[in-house]
């Protein structure tokens, strides 16, 4: 097992949940853990983490320190990234922090019709004509809306059905973000 499919249910990564998984090198955290306990991810090969929701609480011992990519949502505006706790954590491990933004490709502040489209596109390029990928490394973890590790046809439904709800029909409150929005699809 190289990657796992973590469900958007859970909430916590009990102690030593994944250890000795020596062939897992690749996880990403659904926004509905709210929390990752001692050795979580002990003696395993992990290189790039991806946590979606930035309060998760993380233990010290979670992760291994083979960890090159730590990757998560971006300190909120205002914020100095050193009083930022993720970046923290990954600087007390040697981690590479990588924040990206869910969804919003562009890097224009909000879901746009514009990342809709990149998000199809990348699913057309890559799993209908079999081609490689479109995006950059950060976008394809900002594309993968369902966090399953890899961009497909749900993603782009996902998306659509957010931009169009929020922006467009307006039946969502303008203040929820897509991860909240997530957690409420099936």
């Amino acid at each position: 097992m190289e990657t796992i499919n973590l469900p958007r249910t859970l909430k916590e990564i009990g102690p030593c949940a994944f250890q000795n998984c020596t062939a897992l090198d690749n996880v990403i955290i659904p926004y509905s853990v709210t929390k990752i306990h001692d050795n979580a991810f002990k003696d395993t090969k992990l290189t790039r983490v991806v946590v979606n929701n930035r309060n998760t609480d993380i233990s010290n011992t979670a992760f291994p320190g083979n960890v090159k990519q730590f990757c998560c949502p971006p300190p909120p505006e205002g914020t100095d990234l050193k009083d930022d706790k993720l970046y923290q954590y990954a600087q007390a491990h040697g981690f590479t922090y990588i924040p990206f933004s869910l969804g919003d490709l562009n890097h224009s502040g909000d879901v746009d019709q514009r990342d809709v489209r990149k998000v199809l596109e990348e699913y057309t390029t890559v799993s209908v004509l079999h081609m490689d990928s479109i995006l950059t490394e950060t976008e394809r973890i900002e594309a993968d809306i369902n966090s399953n590790g890899k961009i497909d046809a749900r993603d782009s439904l996902l998306l659509l059905n957010y931009h169009t709800e929020k922006f467009v029909s307006k039946t969502l409150d303008e203040n929820i973000f897509l991860p909240d929005y997530l957690l409420t699809q099936k």
